[in-house]
C-alpha cells in the first residue's frame, strides 16, 4: 500500500472536491444523532484506493488506484463533475445504525432514492447487507459498525434533503427551508401535473427529486389529511356543545367528515396517479437517452 505522502503528492488528490451539499448532509446527520463530526466522513484517506470515496478523475488517473472500473462505468457516474467525491460514512451505536439501515433498504428497494448507487451496513450487527448498482450486495465487516453510502456522480451535489429524511426516520422533512413538507410536496405535485416542471429542482434531475414528491404526497394523504379531519371534527363538535365535549356529537361529526373525505380522496388519488405518470415518463425518457448514448458509444 502506498504511503499517505505518495498518494497526496499526486495532482489528482488536491483536485478532488467534496460537494458542499454532501458535506452538509454529514454535518446534519452527526448533529441529528448527537455524535461527533468525526463519526461522519466523505473524502477517503490514503487507504481508500478505489470507489466513490474517490473522484472519477482520481480513479482514472492515479497510479495508486486499485480498480479503475469501480464507480466509473455507468452513465450516471460518467455524468456530473468528475472531481466530486460521491460517498459518505456514518458511525453510530448499534440500535440507531440498524434501524437506519432498514429504513434505507426499504426506500432504495421501493425506488424512492434513485440517487443511491450503493450502500452497506447491517440489520443485526452480525451480517453486512446492502445494495450495489441495482441489486442486493455485501461488503467487509467494517460495515457492521458504520453506514457507507455511495451516490451516482450526477447526484453527488444534489440537495440530499430526501436522503436525510430517510436516514433520520423523518420522511416528512423534505426541506430545510421555511416551507413545510406539505407545501413542498403539494406544490411539486401541482407543478408536475400542470406542466410547470421548470419551477422545480427536479426538472434538472429527472431521476432524482421527482420521486420523493410522489412518496411525500402518499404520506401526506394518509397522515396529514386524516389528522386534520379528525382535529377539525373534534373542534366543531366542541364548539357545537357550547365548549363542552359531547362524545356522541364528536363521533357523529367524524362520520360526517369521513363521508365528505371520499370525494377529496378520489381527487388526491387522481393527483397521485398523474404525478406517477409524470415520474414514469421521466424515467422512460432517461432510459431511452441512456440507450441512445450507449449505442452511440458502441458505434
Amino acid at each position: 500500500m502506498p504511503t499517505a505522502e505518495q498518494v497526496r503528492a499526486e495532482t489528482w488528490w488536491d483536485r478532488e472536491i467534496v460537494p458542499a451539499s454532501l458535506d452538509n448532509l454529514v454535518d446534519r446527520l452527526c448533529a441529528h444523532y448527537g455524535v461527533p463530526r468525526t463519526y461522519g466522513g466523505t473524502k477517503g484517506n490514503e487507504a481508500h484506493l478505489k470507489g466513490r470515496h474517490r473522484s472519477i478523475e482520481w480513479a482514472l488517473n492515479s497510479a495508486y488506484c486499485r480498480d479503475r472500473s469501480y464507480g466509473t462505468v455507468d452513465l450516471r457516474d460518467r455524468r456530473g463533475n468528475w472531481r466530486h467525491i460521491r460517498a459518505f460514512d456514518l458511525k453510530l451505536p448499534a440500535a440507531p445504525l440498524q434501524a437506519l439501515c432498514r429504513r434505507l433498504d426499504t426506500a432504495v428497494r421501493a425506488g424512492r432514492l434513485p440517487q443511491i448507487a450503493e450502500w452497506f451496513g447491517t440489520f443485526d450487527g452480525r451480517t453486512v447487507v446492502g445494495w450495489f448498482e441495482g441489486r442486493p450486495a455485501s461488503s467487509d465487516d467494517s460495515h457492521l459498525g458504520h453506514l457507507h453510502g455511495g451516490l451516482w456522480t450526477v447526484n453527488a451535489d444534489d440537495d440530499h434533503s430526501d436522503l436525510f429524511a430517510i436516514l433520520t426516520g423523518d420522511d416528512m422533512t423534505l426541506t430545510t427551508g421555511q416551507e413545510g413538507a406539505l407545501g413542498v410536496a403539494y406544490q411539486a405535485g401541482l407543478a408536475l401535473i400542470t406542466g410547470a416542471e421548470k419551477t422545480l429542482p427536479a426538472a434538472a434531475d429527472p431521476g432524482g427529486k421527482t420521486v420523493w414528491a410522489t412518496a411525500a404526497i402518499r404520506q401526506l394523504v394518509g397522515k396529514v389529511d386524516g389528522l386534520t379531519s379528525a382535529v377539525a371534527a373534534l373542534a366543531e363538535a366542541v364548539n357545537a356543545g357550547g365548549g363542552s365535549i359531547d362524545t356522541a356529537a364528536v363521533l357523529a361529526r367524524i362520520d360526517e367528515r369521513a363521508a365528505e373525505d371520499v370525494t377529496r380522496d378520489a381527487e388526491q388519488a387522481a393527483l397521485i396517479a398523474a404525478l406517477q405518470a409524470k415520474v414514469d415518463a421521466y424515467r422512460q425518457a432517461e432510459a431511452d437517452a441512456a440507450r441512445v448514448a450507449a449505442d452511440t458509444l458502441d458505434n
